[in-house]
C-alpha cells in the first residue's frame, strides 16, 4: 500500500527522476547544436575530464560528419 506522496513517480526532493529535464538539455544535443550554429569546439561549456565535455565534444564533431554527408575520419577532406 503507497502512502500518498511516496509511491513510484512522485517527486521528492532530490531525485533525479523527477527533475524536468529535455533532449536538448542533454551535453550531446547542445554540442551538435553549437556546430550547426556555426560555434567552435573551444565554446565547449563543460570542464577538461568530464563525461559532459566528452559528450558534448563527440557531438560537435559527429555533426560535421553530417554536414559533409560522408563519414570522413576528423580533419580529411574528399
Amino acid at each position: 500500500m503507497d502512502v500518498a506522496g511516496s509511491g513510484p513517480g512522485t517527486p521528492s526532493e532530490g531525485n533525479p527522476m523527477t527533475e524536468q529535464a529535455t533532449a536538448s538539455d542533454s551535453p550531446f544535443i547542445q554540442g551538435r547544436n553549437a556546430r550547426v550554429y556555426g560555434k567552435s569546439a573551444a565554446d565547449c561549456p563543460y570542464p577538461e575530464g568530464s563525461q559532459e565535455r566528452q559528450a558534448w565534444l563527440q557531438a560537435f564533431a559527429e555533426a560535421a560528419v553530417d554536414d559533409r554527408g560522408t563519414d570522413l575520419p576528423e580533419g580529411r577532406t574528399a
